[in-house]
């Protein structure tokens, strides 16, 4: 999975939302990468990483994400935050690892699942 991995300190990841990648959080990159140790992938399918040929779904994102963290050998609990889409993988992450989690960021997102006229809007977008 591609990432911005940019400063030094206490982790800080940033989960982007649909249809977007890693590239809408530069401001918050640069402006908190003086401060802690950020971490801003790409989820699979958006930016620079590939998609899974297995397919995506939230539960797969979140692992990719706490693959990555082991990857970074980032050990030490993280604060997640995540807009749109990012919270809802931010939610799976918090229900798959949350020894790994020190604190979440949440932001124009719910805890629940998309509507069928959501999920057929996000469809039409993925076919555009």
């Amino acid at each position: 999975m591609h990432a911005v991995v940019q400063g030094t300190g206490k982790p800080l990841v940033f989960l982007h939302a649909f249809p977007l990648s890693s590239r809408m959080w530069e401001g918050e990159i640069n402006r908190f990468s003086r401060t802690h140790r950020v971490i801003a992938p790409d989820l699979p399918g958006f930016g620079g990483s590939s998609a899974r040929p297995d397919g995506f779904t939230m539960e797969t994102a979140a692992q990719e994400v706490l693959t990555l963290l082991d990857h970074l050998h980032i050990e030490e609990p993280v604060v997640l935050a995540g807009l749109s889409m990012g919270g809802y993988i931010l939610f799976e992450c918090v229900r798959l690892f949350p020894e790994r989690i020190g604190g979440v960021i949440l932001a124009a997102t719910k805890a629940s699942a998309d509507s069928e006229e959501g999920k057929a809007g996000r469809m039409k977008t993925i076919e555009q």
